[in-house]
């Protein structure tokens, strides 16, 4: 047997309907049969659900689970999806605190090797362990509201207050302009104007 990895299925209804459900399990089914019939292995512990929709309708779908032969599915809080954390409200909360969180720990570990390092060390070492995952995905987040993107604009704050040695009671504005890099909102925005 092989595994497939991140096999998804999505449905989409206008309202969240328990009628939906043995069409997904009907789904789930045909997708365990041809993985059975292609000696292929279903990881029945990593399969997940996410159900989305507004706030004022998701609790009342909690109760419900899917069900097919061997496998019984109910709603997650959230799921990863190539690396972002979904939740069922797409706020992304999850996702931005778990950037939040493993930014930080690179950051404090770049400050303490930072005063022995060239400045184009640091910064290399700031693309790739804070910058990059500033980017990673960040066309999910398009239409979060800024307070949503504060976290994030945070980290890119402290990563150019580390990098140019600046006071955190200082102006931001002109350090990020010094080393020509973009606002997180901005580089959302940015990004997604050159894929069109």
């Amino acid at each position: 047997h092989t595994t497939l990895h991140d096999t998804q299925l999505y449905i989409s209804s206008k309202s969240i309907n328990p009628a939906i459900l043995p069409t997904i399990s009907g789904c789930l089914s045909d997708i365990k049969h041809w993985m059975d019939t292609n000696f292929v292995k279903l990881n029945c512990s990593k399969t997940e659900l996410l159900i989305t929709g507004p706030k004022s309708l998701l609790p009342s779908v909690q109760n419900i689970f899917v069900q097919t032969d061997s496998l019984t599915v109910t709603p997650s809080s959230t799921v990863r999806n190539l690396g972002a954390t979904f939740d069922s409200s797409l706020s992304f909360k999850s996702h931005i605190n778990n950037i939040h969180r493993v930014s930080f720990f690179h950051l404090g570990n770049i400050a303490h090797l930072h005063p022995s390092l060239p400045d184009s060390t640091a910064q290399t070492l700031i693309f790739a362990f804070i910058t990059s995952r500033l980017d990673y995905c960040d066309s999910i987040l398009y239409r979060l509201s800024s307070s949503a993107l504060q976290k994030l604009q945070y980290i890119q704050n402290s990563a150019a207050l580390l990098l140019t040695y600046t006071r955190s009671r200082d102006h931001i504005t002109p350090v990020l302009k010094q080393l020509h890099w973009l606002p997180v909102s901005y580089r959302i925005h940015y990004k997604l104007l050159l894929t069109q």
